[in-house]
């Protein structure tokens, strides 16, 4: 009995950019979709961090983070889905709130 194994069957990973355009550092950030929760860390204001995710399905992206003493959730927001064939974006605004876009590549 022969086995087969097809190489390039896993899905790609998603890459998601996080851009922290507020002036203050932001710390203990989380990203969270169907399927995934992946810690980044900390981001200093005006930087930007990449990450890979793997959604299961059909996704939309989280953020969690603290900033100046408080502890800040984004509403899901985008549409993108597993295989690495889109490009998310997560801005955090000067105010907090953050705004996802997405792109097929």
């Amino acid at each position: 009995m022969g086995l087969t194994v097809l190489a390039g069957c896993r899905d790609r990973a998603t890459t998601v950019e996080i851009v922290n355009r507020s002036s203050v550092e932001i710390t203990n950030v989380t990203a969270k979709g169907p399927g995934f929760t992946q810690p980044v860390g900390t981001i200093p204001p005006g930087q930007t961090h990449q990450i890979s995710v793997h959604p299961s399905g059909e996704a939309s992206l989280q953020l969690e983070f603290d900033a100046q003493g408080k502890r800040h959730t984004s509403r899901p927001d985008g549409y993108f889905e597993g295989g690495g064939n889109y490009q998310v974006s997560a801005t955090i605004a000067p105010d907090f709130s953050v705004k996802v876009e997405t792109q097929i590549k």
